[in-house]
């Protein structure tokens, strides 16, 4: 400046090597020395200060320009000018800035080089009405400067309107310390700020000032998480204030909003805040001194479908509360500074009120239009015996929404007259009426009230839907959401809606519908559960193909059906066992929201049930025909709560013990057959085990399924690190575990084991649930047990020529024999049983010197006759023998023929069998054994020979 010693001022943000200008207020010190505040265009400011004696005597202490030319290192050089034009300058005239300098003095850069004229200013004072006043201009120690003296003392929140003729100016004085609740509106939310397409990079909170008076920002407070920041100015308007009706934006970048078109909005830097995160969350702003004068709760569900990047949420009302009705993703993508499109008179729905009972003794209620948060109902009822009241409460749910509430603490159904009185609408341009209803009050469901009754796990081809059907087991009519759900009526839970069903099933569909889009159901097994809007389970099963009749159900895309009768141990009357299920019979093949009902057949023959250890839960089956008060508690020791659990088809016992709990199983105090085993899978010394192959089933009749049969060792074990395989090159990583259930296997018994125990022909309960490898192909089967290792080769198996179908004949070992043939009529296969009578006082010498050729003859046939030949396991011509041989049948038990024999004459001896028997009766068709004993009574050595021969049908 002229006259002026050079000065320094500190670094900034601006390029060091463009020019730059800033518009500074010089004023004079107490100390004699200048300051210098400026500010350029983006609203970035500094104050400098000289603290060098001046040699200007009379600067042009406010309006100046400081224009930079040129650096040097770390210095700067600048211009200046003062902020004025000619009187009679072409250049248009610049409105004045006014300053309130004490509430009875205003001041301002009179911008042209003139002396000023007196001013006209209107004024309340001493609230007598407004007066309107002239008041002379006063010149300061600045040039440019001027002051006038106001009517009287401007007090907080208040205005003056000053005007020359040629333009008006109103002035305020801050009103912040005024400031209560709804004077401050939040209005728009930009939770993610990327990409920057409608928005700067940054995070804001748009801020309405809906008070009666301009407030400075800057004494505020902004509370996130409950920390404090303060506000501080990016881009300020005149006087640094907000005036009534303006908006800011509150920002955690102030830097991304100093390019156009965002500088001219009022921005406000929240310091040491990182922003608002996208997830939701609470903020508020509060005075200086704690006080809160706004809040704001929004969630990120508040968004809908549409995504957050870079949208924001603006509100439908600045006074409305917090509610997901009440924001919106805005329309222009992001409007900071600007009402939103969104905001306007918006039409009073009309009332309704939805009434939902809930577990915890409460009524849930939701008005539309929404209530109000900041005011709390009373809420009266009465029914024909009792009264009641109080206070609605509201929290919000996982969803971002406002959950009303109210207590109703009586049972069952109940006639209710109610009386919902103020209520409050969010929106306050919508109105709710003083509610006075009657309503008809059912109780909700409670774990034991339902019952799965059907399922279709598998796509429908045409109607694309999987569902779910519930059954009301319940005597009471019970309430889902605001329906009643009677009993013996149905729930469907389905991904398409109940009209898509009417392509492929004309007849109207009863009962309640539940849409859930994203329902998807495992095709072969599985588990359902049934959970009420509180997130309570109220039901549950598990499911399984192995449900249906035949297999034909699943192929089909037939639903499967489960019985509506209770599925409980506490009640009377027997267990249908596997009844419970069956295959929709339909022609539809598929019935929801039916309910169906059919008669069980009567059961003559209980199985003997099974026990392992599942999920580590005591298991037992539940044999079709038995009591259900069996599995009363207090028929065992320990007391047991036993739980119903399918598996596989079959009913199951489940304990809510296991192996870490007890050394064994439970006891039964009155049925010893029912009892566990006195042993667990974890005991330390158990001794393991190798069970033998006994039978498999390959290819069963249509709609049964395989099994493979083992005959367990002289001691007992459990399937435990039991592994197996059917490939015939298995390799250690094609071994799975025999079955998730850990079985106990009793010592010398016949096990059978299958994918579905319900499906085997002749022993539908009988076989254990397992995971069979395909037996499909040339298999190999291979068993390992902690105790060995065992397979057995399937291709090397061959039928008995006399099996004309294959279809449900198993390949069996004859009893005591490495031996295997076909089941031999009239049974097709025997799962669970002993493949027929054990030769009795018979050695089984692998020397097997007998043979039979041919191995198979049919009577009538050319090969109507076998030849047995037996030569001494040593050549020993002068030997005498003394024989006995004949014909067994293995299935009987018994010789069909049998003679004895001295024998001292040519060796090999031999006799023929034309498949009679000693009446001379034709034996059946099926497998025998030819069996000689022998005693050589010169060295006295003895031995037993055995050859299989097949006899087919005549």
């Amino acid at each position: 400046a002229p006259g002026m010693p050079s000065w320094e001022l500190a670094p900034s943000c601006h390029t060091w090597s463009e020019p730059f200008t800033f518009h500074g207020d010089w004023t004079w010190t107490a100390e004699d020395c200048w300051s210098a505040v400026s500010q350029d265009e983006h609203g970035r400011r500094d104050t400098w200060v000289d603290t060098v004696a001046p040699a200007l005597t009379h600067p042009p202490c406010v309006g100046i320009e400081l224009a930079h030319t040129s650096s040097h290192g770390n210095q700067w050089a600048f211009g200046w000018r003062p902020l004025t034009v000619q009187p009679n300058s072409l250049a248009p005239t610049p409105p004045p800035e006014f300053t309130l300098v004490d509430p009875t003095i205003v001041e301002a850069v009179w911008p042209v080089d003139t002396v000023p004229p007196n001013l006209q200013v209107q004024q309340v004072c001493g609230g007598f009405g407004a007066t309107n006043l002239w008041v002379s201009t006063h010149p300061t120690s600045c040039d440019n400067v001027w002051q006038w003296t106001l009517p009287c003392p401007l007090e907080s929140g208040s205005s003056a309107q000053m005007n020359n003729g040629e333009w008006s100016h109103t002035i305020w004085s801050d009103g912040t310390d005024l400031l209560g609740l709804n004077h401050l509106c939040f209005t728009e939310i930009m939770a993610d700020p990327t990409p920057a397409i409608h928005a700067p990079a940054s995070t804001y909170l748009e801020v309405l000032n809906d008070a009666p008076w301009a407030i400075q920002p800057e004494r505020l407070l902004l509370v996130d998480s409950d920390e404090s920041h303060s506000l501080h100015w990016v881009t300020r308007p005149a006087e640094s204030l907000l005036r009534p009706g303006e908006r800011m934006v509150l920002v955690d970048d102030g830097a991304a909003w100093l390019d156009a078109p965002w500088s001219a909005l009022p921005v406000v830097r929240v310091s040491g805040w990182s922003g608002l995160r996208d997830e939701g969350e609470s903020v508020s702003l509060e005075s200086a001194g704690g006080i809160t004068l706004e809040g704001l709760t929004f969630w990120d569900s508040w968004w809908g479908e549409a995504a957050q990047d870079g949208r924001s949420l603006s509100c439908v009302h600045p006074r409305a509360c917090d509610h997901p009705n009440m924001w919106k993703t805005d329309p222009e993508g992001a409007s900071p500074g600007q009402p939103s499109t969104l905001e306007g008179a918006a039409p009073s729905p009309s009332p309704k009120l939805s009434l939902t009972r809930s577990p915890a003794g409460v009524v849930e209620l939701m008005a539309d239009p929404p209530l109000h948060t900041g005011h709390i109902p009373w809420v009266q009822w009465s029914t024909p015996d009792s009264v009641g009241g109080g206070w609605a409460t509201w929290q919000w749910d996982m969803q971002g929404l406002p959950s009303w509430e109210f207590p109703f603490p009586l049972p069952g159904t109940q006639e209710v007259s109610l009386h919902l009185s103020e209520p409050v609408a969010c929106h306050p341009e919508h109105t709710l009426p003083t509610w006075d209803t009657l309503w008809l009050s059912h109780r909700p469901p409670v774990p034991g009230d339902l019952q799965l009754s059907e399922i279709l796990p598998v796509s429908h081809p045409v109607v694309d839907a999987e569902f779910v059907e519930w059954v009301n087991v319940s005597d009471d009519t019970l309430s889902w959401g605001s329906a009643p759900w009677p009993p013996g009526t149905a729930l469907v839970q389905s991904s398409q809606p109940r009209a898509r069903f009417a392509s492929w099933m004309p007849d109207p569909l009863p009962g309640l519908w539940q849409t859930v889009p994203d329902l998807a159901l495992t095709n072969a097994e599985g588990a359902v559960t049934l959970t009420d809007a509180w997130g309570h389970t109220l039901a549950s099963s598990t499911y399984s193909e192995c449900g249906h009749d035949r297999r034909q159900g699943t192929l089909e895309g037939r639903s499967l059906e489960h019985h509506p009768r209770p599925l409980q141990f506490d009640q009377e009357g027997w267990c249908g066992g596997h009844q419970f299920w069956r295959t929709c019979p339909g022609e539809a093949g598929m019935s929801p929201g039916v309910v169906n009902d059919w008669e069980w057949n009567e059961v003559v023959h209980t199985t003997t049930p099974s026990w392992g250890v599942l999920d580590g839960h005591w298991v037992m089956t539940v044999p079709q025909g038995s009591a259900w008060g069996l599995w009363m508690p207090e028929h065992w020791a320990p007391p047991t709560p036993w739980k119903p659990l399918w598996h596989r088809g079959v009913l199951l016992a489940q304990a809510p013990s296991g192996p870490a709990d007890a050394a064994h199983g439970p006891q039964h105090l009155t049925e010893p057959s029912l009892s566990f085993p006195l042993s667990s899978p974890s005991e330390p010394d158990l001794l393991r085990t190798l069970p033998t192959w006994n039978e498999v089933l390959l290819e069963p009749r249509d709609g049964f399924g395989t099994f493979v049969e083992w005959t367990t060792a002289p001691s007992a074990d459990w399937i435990l690190d039991y592994a197996w395989s059917s490939d015939p090159w298995a390799q250690p990583g094609d071994f799975a575990h025999v079955s998730d259930v850990r079985w106990w296997l009793p010592e010398a018994s016949t096990v059978c084991l299958a994918a579905c125990p319900t499906w085997v022909e002749s022993n539908e309960e009988g076989c254990l649930a397992a995971e069979v490898p395909s037996l499909h192909g040339e298999r190999t089967l291979s068993l390992r047990t902690p105790a060995g290792f065992t397979e057995l080769d399937l291709h090397a198996l061959d039928e008995s020529a006399w099996v004309a179908q294959r279809d449900g004949v198993s390949l069996a070992r004859i009893p005591t024999t490495p031996h295997w043939t076909s089941t031999p009529p009239p049974k097709l296969a025997t799962p669970g049983q002993v493949n027929g009578g054990a030769p009795q006082a018979l050695d089984d010498d692998p020397s097997n010197t007998l043979t039979c050729s041919p191995s198979t003859l049919q009577p009538g046939a050319t090969w109507d006759k076998t030849a047995l030949t037996w030569a001494p396991p040593e050549n020993r011509e002068a030997s005498e023998y003394r024989l006995s041989y004949g014909i067994l049948a293995p299935q009987f038990g018994r010789f069909i023929q049998q003679h004895e024999a001295h024998w001292a004459g040519q060796l090999p001896f031999q006799w023929t069998w034309d498949a009679t028997q000693s009446d001379g009766s034709l034996a059946l068709p099926g497998s025998y054994l030819g069996l000689l004993s022998w005693h050589d009574l010169t060295s006295g050595r003895r031995g037993t020979e055995k050859c299989v021969i097949g006899v087919a049908p005549p």
